[in-house]
């Protein structure tokens, strides 16, 4: 039991590190590469697939809808942006309820939404969610795992992409997060 204990803060320590050391290459914009055509729905589909049996274990429908598009993007950073949204929006919905990832495009500009019917954000606490390290309930941090970076991560590939970020969330009723490219 104790070193499964240990393993398990090793582990976190690692994420940790990893994420820390991701944010420090988003904010010198090192180590990207050359931007690619990025097909999003095949992208979508693949992470969709992939979070399936977590999904489905914590009895959460997960589902991709809507038009193919493609951006001129980091595979890589946009693949870890979705990651970390349907991550978090699985974590925090509870059992019933669903994830839904819509892409579309208006107006000349791509649109993607990830939608939760989760425990939702309360309002105060919405403008500081991008941020490093901001935790919305302290006390659940061991529980839910996690490094507290995934949001700024995102916020942060959102950036390199010029993507606009809108996010919008009410207690008990879930959570949008929406990118413009």
């Amino acid at each position: 039991a104790f070193a499964g204990k240990i393993r398990a803060e090793a582990k976190r320590l690692v994420a940790l590190v990893n994420d820390i050391l991701e944010l420090s290459q988003l904010d010198e914009k090192q180590g990207l590469g050359a931007k690619e055509h990025v097909a999003l729905l095949p992208m979508l589909n693949g992470l969709a697939d992939s979070f399936l049996p977590i999904a489905s274990e914590k009895g959460v429908a997960l589902s991709v809808e809507g038009c193919d598009a493609t951006v001129e993007g980091y595979p890589v950073l946009l693949r870890e942006l979705f990651h970390n949204l349907i991550d978090n929006a699985i974590k925090y919905t509870p059992t019933g309820g669903s994830v839904t990832v819509q892409l579309s495009q208006q107006e000349g500009r791509i649109c993607c939404r990830v939608a939760d019917t989760g425990i939702g954000i309360p309002k105060e606490h919405q403008p500081h969610v991008f941020e490093r390290f901001y935790r919305v309930d302290k006390s659940h941090s061991r529980q839910t795992g996690g490094t507290g970076l995934g949001l700024a991560i995102v916020k942060h590939v959102a950036e390199v992409h010029q993507a606009q970020v809108k996010l919008e969330s009410k207690p008990q009723e879930g959570t949008k997060v929406t990118f413009e490219f």
